[in-house]
């Protein structure tokens, strides 16, 4: 399988084709999600990014394989706008704007059913369920903030691609090293001659 990388680490999966895939997922999730009364165009990206981010984790193969970007509100795929806007001028995808206080939500409608089985494994589906489970009810905000852990804030202060994540990130902790982790990296520097601030 090709792949987009950059100094060994991989933005996106060209050959999975990501926007297809995108815009299936995108159904499914609408569909899925339409009586979630928080659902909206933020939850709609952390949905997608975790369903591709969790099952490279898992499986070393995402879902759509399309490339994030590290967006102010959290990670979102970096071609959803063509996508979606495509999905709109083809009947397939509408947006509501539904008035909530001083903003309104864009809430994404399904006008078709998903088509699943051209690309997607039973547990790609089951991931994403879950996920769809996880966010439910779950304001925008919270979601957001749920996202901004260590991948995203290292991409948003890149100067890499465009704010690319790379899959890779995933397997970047969020918690502090532990003295096990520090006293491993100080014996892989001896072993490799690194320099050790």
């Amino acid at each position: 399988m090709e792949t987009v990388r950059s100094d060994q680490v991989t933005y996106e999966f060209p050959d999975m084709h990501p926007d297809e895939r995108l815009r299936e997922l995108i159904l499914y999730i609408a569909e899925k999600c339409a009586d979630d009364p928080a659902f909206n165009a933020t939850k709609l990206n952390k949905i997608l990014f975790y369903s591709d981010f969790v099952s490279y984790s898992k499986t070393g193969t995402p879902i759509t394989g399309a490339a994030y970007k590290a967006l102010e509100h959290g990670p979102a795929p970096k071609r959803l706008v063509p996508v979606r806007n495509s999905m709109i001028d083809a009947g397939e995808l509408d947006i509501k704007k539904i008035p909530k206080f001083a903003y309104s939500r864009h809430q994404y409608v399904a006008l078709r059913r998903s088509n699943l089985d051209k690309f997607f494994r039973p547990s790609d589906i089951a991931l994403v369920d879950e996920l769809i489970q996880m966010f439910w009810g779950k304001s925008a905000q919270v979601v957001s903030e749920f996202s901004h852990h260590r991948l995203w804030k290292i991409a948003r202060g890149a100067n890499n691609n465009e704010g690319l994540i790379p899959y890779e990130a995933m397997f970047i902790s969020d918690d502090p090293p532990t003295e096990a982790d520090a006293t491993r990296a100080k014996e892989l520097a001896a072993i490799h001659g690194w320099q050790v601030d």
